[in-house]
């Protein structure tokens, strides 16, 4: 079975039994698991026992946002922000996508903070999305301008195609 935790609060998991043992965990350390309608301290779960730091003294109360059955409490791991390549984008190809795509991929750190980890998720999704078509539009620019200046080169009394 996975645990989460609420440690610093901050939302931590998920975790095994064992890696609970790297934490100090009092008996009203929050804990949650799948099939739990809501968080529980950890005193009240027998199966936690074997991992409660005795004599420390209790934490402050902190009530965490309730897990809904479709979204996780918490996930260790954050999507990819995309921030690296907004500013690339921005710099080189297409600037209003690329400022679009630098505040969707700030939404994905913004969004963890808050353990809201759905909406990193979609952020994410949409930083790649405004990524590619700010790269898609840097490209169609640049080949419709090189097409430009030959046409005015050749257009232009033959210009440089007339010694070729």
């Amino acid at each position: 079975m996975k645990y989460y935790i609420v440690k610093d609060n901050q939302r931590l998991g998920p975790m095994e039994l064992s890696e609970l043992s790297n934490f100090t965990i009092t008996a009203d350390t929050l804990v949650w698991h799948e099939g739990m309608t809501d968080w529980a301290a950890a005193g009240t779960m027998p199966e936690l026992a074997q991992v409660i730091t005795p004599g420390v003294p209790p934490q402050a109360p902190y009530a965490p946002r309730q897990p809904q059955a479709s979204q996780q409490p918490y996930a260790a791991t954050q999507p990819k922000t995309y921030l690296t390549e907004a500013i690339l984008v921005t710099l080189f190809c297409c600037m209003p996508l690329g400022i679009v795509s630098i505040i969707k991929a700030t939404q994905v750190s913004s969004a963890m903070a808050r353990g809201d980890y759905e909406a990193a998720q979609q952020a994410s999704a949409e930083a790649r999305k405004w990524v590619k078509w700010g790269f898609i539009g840097g490209l169609v620019y640049l080949v419709i301008s090189v097409i430009y200046v030959i046409a005015m080169f050749a257009f232009a009394g033959g210009g440089f195609l007339a010694d070729i």
